[in-house]
């Protein structure tokens, strides 16, 4: 394949649309990684490919180009058939799709990343677009990808199982919470931020996107159960902004005794993050599924406790640094967070277990294993990393 400029390392073409739009956890994901991979030797140029603008918070970095040819308003038609046009004309080595879906009808070679299989697993809890467009789509992307990437050891059993596809053909690369990430101790600053978000007195915190699959629903009933017996004195904080299906949440709390008592902040900028997480006395995070779970790491790197759903790829990701609920129970839930918050020696345990576990997760290291996968897939081997670092 030619190639432009000198350079020993991969010219990397990829998908920044998640870069064009008020940035969420995919936004994040893609953002940390290409300045990740920027900073490695291997990486020659990253090409960013997107409809719009790519968005970065702070300066672009020095390696990365947009090419802002061909702009269209609608993500989906541009991605199908706008795109392969400027890819032939930029040929880059390879092009990473960073969420599922690829141009069907592009020659080029890529790898993708699937985060989760959530949409055979659980269809239920997508609109029945998302179902319709989504499960036929990523078995074609998949099979015509050089490589699939994805978050997790238990996703990459998912896509086998389900996609029949060879397991050496998908690298695991477990993202990270970005680096500002960290205990906020007590000071002016912090107060201004909780002061700014009426988080004042003792809370515990929810962080994720208001969908069904998240268990909000199961965690705000929960709380109210502990509000109603009088055994705590927290508000709940909910963090995140509206995904589908959210009407059942807010039927939940129109329900609650104490609805008062819960603070929904919406969206909240990156910045104001790490002083929130540091602030809760817990994070519960009650999904039903995931991929990987990253606001239970980011609360661990803030020195906060958790208590998860008992799944396996909670399991996977955080070992033995948080608490485990079955979150079908609503009681079990309540229990679980009043462990927790009662027992100042368990609460202290999960604070040191969560930042030695957390400190596992950096993008740096996904960048080398996105990297490996690059290589491997442009047959120029890996750069040394080992195969209990993939997993």
């Amino acid at each position: 394949m030619e190639r432009r400029g000198r350079g020993d390392g991969v010219r990397l073409g990829i998908d920044a649309t998640p870069l064009a739009r008020a940035k969420s956890g995919i936004g994040y994901h893609v953002e940390f990684l290409v300045r990740a991979l920027a900073k490695t030797g291997g990486i020659e140029e990253i090409i960013l490919f997107s409809n719009r603008e790519p968005v970065f918070d702070g300066d672009r970095p020095a390696r990365a180009r947009w090419v802002d040819r061909r702009l269209f308003p609608m993500r989906a038609p541009w991605l199908q058939f706008l795109l392969p046009s400027l890819i032939r004309e930029e040929k880059p080595d390879l092009v990473h799709y960073v969420n599922f879906n690829a141009p069907v009808f592009s020659s080029h070679p890529f790898v993708v990343t699937f985060h989760d299989m959530s949409v055979f697993l659980h269809p239920e809890y997508f609109t029945w677009k998302k179902r319709l467009l989504t499960r036929p789509l990523m078995p074609v992307v998949g099979r015509r990808a050089r490589a699939i990437l994805t978050v997790s050891e238990t996703v990459r059993e998912e896509i086998v199982a389900l996609l029949g596809f060879e397991r050496e053909r998908i690298f695991v690369v477990p993202p990270a919470p970005a680096d500002l990430y960290a205990p906020v101790e007590d000071s002016p600053e912090r107060s201004a931020i909780l002061r700014g978000r009426n988080l004042a007195g003792p809370y515990i915190l929810f962080v994720g996107t208001l969908e069904p699959r998240k268990n909000l629903a199961g965690l705000l009933r929960a709380f109210d159960l502990l509000k109603q017996e009088g055994r705590i004195p927290h508000r709940l904080a909910v963090v995140g902004g509206r995904g589908w299906k959210y009407s059942p949440i807010f039927e939940t709390v129109d329900a609650m005794r104490n609805k008062s008592e819960v603070l929904f902040l919406d969206y909240v900028p990156l910045a104001e993050l790490p002083a929130i997480y540091s602030a809760a006395d817990l994070l519960v995070f009650p999904s039903f599924y995931e991929g990987f779970g990253v606001p239970p790491v980011e609360a661990m790197r803030c020195a906060t406790p958790t208590l998860v759903s008992d799944l396996p790829v909670t399991r996977e990701v955080l070992g033995d640094a948080s608490r485990y609920v079955d979150p079908a129970s609503d009681e079990a839930i309540a229990e679980g967070m009043l462990q927790i918050l009662s027992d100042s020696g368990v609460a202290s345990d999960l604070r040191r277990r969560g930042l030695e576990r957390a400190a596992l997760y950096t993008w740096d290291r996904a960048a080398r294993l996105a990297l490996d996968a690059y290589r491997s897939v442009l047959g120029c081997g890996g750069s040394g990393t080992t195969s209990a670092d993939r997993s």
